[in-house]
C-alpha cells in the first residue's frame, strides 16, 4: 500500500484515492487557499490496517481443519 501511494503521489501526481475530498471536508476554509496539485505530493499519509480472518483453514489443513477434510483437486 505504501508503494502504491508513493507511486501515484510522487511520480504520477494523481490523487486516485481522493484525498482531496477528505481534506476539503475537514478543512473547507483552508481548501480555498491551497493549490492541491502542489500540496498533494507533500502530504503525509498514515496507513492503518484492521483485518479480520473470517474462515481460517479453508484451503489447507491446520489447527482448525484436519488433513482428511481438505478437498484436493
Amino acid at each position: 500500500m505504501k508503494h502504491a501511494l508513493l507511486l501515484v503521489q510522487k511520480n504520477m501526481h494523481a490523487d486516485i484515492f481522493d484525498f482531496a475530498e477528505t481534506f476539503y471536508r475537514k478543512y473547507p476554509k483552508e481548501w480555498e487557499n491551497i493549490n492541491w496539485e502542489e500540496k498533494f505530493p507533500e502530504i503525509q499519509v498514515h496507513i492503518q490496517v484492521n483485518s479480520k480472518i473470517e474462515s481460517p483453514g479453508l484451503v489447507d489443513s491446520g489447527v482448525n481443519r484436519p488433513e482428511s477434510e481438505v478437498i484436493k483437486d
